[in-house]
């Protein structure tokens, strides 16, 4: 049995572990409402540089794409190329002359 004494010790222990409770769900909303509101405030910020990391992504794809085509044009030229020469050198060796029209320059005198 406790003596009046340890009972209002013990009422008083009980109030002030309430109030520290009280205070420290407080603190902690407090502290959780600050850091919404941060993110809250940095939510624009974030979307605009994400469309500027897409924007920048799609550009690069493309440009990738693009030198992927010419590079394609540009082995399909060599090969037309060496092809060329290769006919160039066989009808030199059988004695053929290539057929080379003769285009007349063009004069802007009239």
């Amino acid at each position: 049995m406790l003596t009046p004494e340890q009972a209002m010790n013990e009422d008083i222990k009980d109030y002030i572990d309430q109030r520290d409770t009280l205070v420290e769900q407080k603190i902690k909303l407090w502290i959780l409402s600050s850091v919404v509101a941060q993110v809250l405030a940095l939510t624009p910020i974030i979307f605009f540089l994400g469309g500027i990391y897409q924007n920048a992504n799609t550009s690069l794809d493309l440009l990738k794409s693009q030198k992927a085509i010419s590079d394609v044009a540009l082995m399909r030229i060599r090969a037309t190329e060496d092809r060329e020469r290769e006919v160039r050198a066989w009808a030199k060796t059988k004695g053929f002359m290539p057929f080379t029209p003769d285009i007349p320059a063009p004069t802007f005198d009239k």
